[in-house]
C-alpha cells in the first residue's frame, strides 16, 4: 500500500507532473478555489451594508425633519447657533455618512457579482478596501477588516491572477475551475 501524502523519490518527477503549469514553483491547488466564497463572503458584506446606509440615511432625514421642526418654535439660545439649524446640518452629516456607506455597499455587491464569475478582480480588491470607511462608527468594520485581509491574501496568489486572466479572457468559471483541476 502506497502512502499518497508521501514525497516522491525523486524530485524531478514530481516537477515534471506540472511543467506545463503557469504557476511553477506554487503549490498545487492553490486558492483560485477560494474566489467563490470571497465573492459570496463580499455580497453578504454589502447587503448587511445597504441596510445600515439605509439606517443612518432615515436617521438623516428624522434628524432634519423632526429635531428642526421642533426646535423651531423655541426661542433663539444666547449662545451658538439656532435649534434647527441643528438640526438640518446634522441630518446633513447623517445623509452624507450614509451616501458613503450606501456607495461602498453597492460597490461590494457589484463586485462581488462579477469576482463569482472571475471577472474584475481590481474592482474587487477596491471594494474590500471601501470597508475600512466603516471605521468611523458602523457595527461592519470588523467583518470588513476580516474580508479584507482573507480576500488580499486570495486575490494577490499567482494562480488567482491566472484564473482571474481566464475570466478576463471570456472563459466560464466551470471552464476556469477545471483547467485549474489540472494543476492540482
Amino acid at each position: 500500500m502506497e502512502n499518497p501524502y508521501q514525497s516522491p523519490e525523486n524530485p524531478a518527477d514530481f516537477v515534471s507532473d506540472r511543467a506545463g503549469s503557469p504557476f511553477g514553483d506554487h503549490i498545487p491547488g492553490g486558492k483560485a478555489s477560494h474566489v467563490p466564497i470571497v465573492a459570496i463572503l463580499m455580497m453578504v458584506q454589502g447587503g448587511l451594508e445597504v441596510l445600515f446606509a439605509g439606517y443612518v440615511m432615515a436617521m438623516g432625514v428624522f434628524m432634519a425633519v423632526f429635531v428642526g421642526s421642533a426646535a423651531a418654535g423655541q426661542p433663539p439660545p444666547v449662545q451658538g447657533p439656532p435649534p434647527e439649524m441643528v438640526g438640518w446640518v446634522m441630518g446633513g452629516i447623517y445623509l452624507v455618512f450614509g451616501a458613503g456607506l450606501m456607495a461602498g455597499a453597492i460597490l461590494k455587491l457589484v463586485a462581488g457579482y462579477r469576482n463569482y464569475r472571475f471577472r474584475g478582480r481590481t474592482l474587487g480588491m477596491v471594494a474590500m478596501f471601501s470597508g475600512l470607511v466603516t471605521v468611523f462608527g458602523c457595527f461592519c468594520f470588523p467583518t470588513a477588516l476580516a474580508l479584507l485581509i482573507y480576500g488580499l491574501i486570495v486575490y494577490l496568489d499567482q494562480q488567482t491572477v491566472y484564473a482571474f486572466q481566464l475570466g478576463d479572457q471570456g472563459q466560464t468559471p466551470e471552464q476556469i475551475k477545471s483547467h485549474l483541476e489540472r494543476y492540482r
